[in-house]
């Protein structure tokens, strides 16, 4: 079975992490905060910047002062949010900062869904 989903280029983001928002429960302000993390995200890679760069420029000092402002975040709240944005890995942290692969937004996404015979 297929199903499909009709969007624009504006409301892409938004209703792609909802599909994914699903399996990683975010709150409110985290699924808001992580789509203007993935926003920036894709304006810098239209750019032309590729990984490893591209995460080094999105999580930089500068790029991420615009998304706390907008979301009202002060340093010990961004702590705290980042903190729960990796454990539900929504965030990688190696030896930087990274989005999830999975959640950076792709024309055509397949899901398999596995059923535990023992229940």
């Amino acid at each position: 079975m297929e199903l499909r989903l009709k969007t624009d280029k504006k409301d892409h983001i938004d209703k792609y992490l909802r599909v994914w928002n699903g399996l990683m429960k975010l709150t409110g302000k985290e699924f808001e905060i992580t789509k203007s993390l993935l926003e920036l995200y894709l304006d810098v890679k239209d750019s032309g910047v590729q990984e490893p760069y591209l995460s080094e420029i999105v999580f930089s000092t500068k790029k991420l002062k615009p998304i706390k402002e907008s979301h009202k975040l002060n340093h010990a709240n961004w702590y705290t949010v980042k903190k729960s944005l990796l454990l539900k890995r929504v965030l990688y942290e190696k030896e930087g900062l990274t989005i999830n692969p999975k959640l950076i937004p792709q024309t055509e996404i397949t899901f398999k869904f596995l059923i535990d015979a023992g229940e």
